[in-house]
């Protein structure tokens, strides 16, 4: 059966998805095992507060919350 998505894009695609409390969020996700090694829970020099999580096809999804 074919998922639909193009098998050539799986893993490579990332998304942001803003916010309203990424602390929270990452809490409720830590059990989960879904964050990625690599993108840690953290202040970016842009101003945005933000980790990433792999979801099943491995793609990274940021979760983040700007700051003022």
């Amino acid at each position: 059966m074919l998922s639909g998505a193009e098998s050539f894009l799986a893993g490579t695609a990332s998304c942001r998805i803003a916010v309203p409390d990424v602390d929270a969020l990452h809490e409720a996700l830590r059990p989960l095992g879904v964050l990625h090694p690599n993108a840690p829970l953290r202040d970016e020099w842009y101003g945005a507060r933000e980790f990433g999580v792999l979801d099943p096809d491995r793609n990274l999804i940021t979760f983040y919350q700007q700051r003022a």
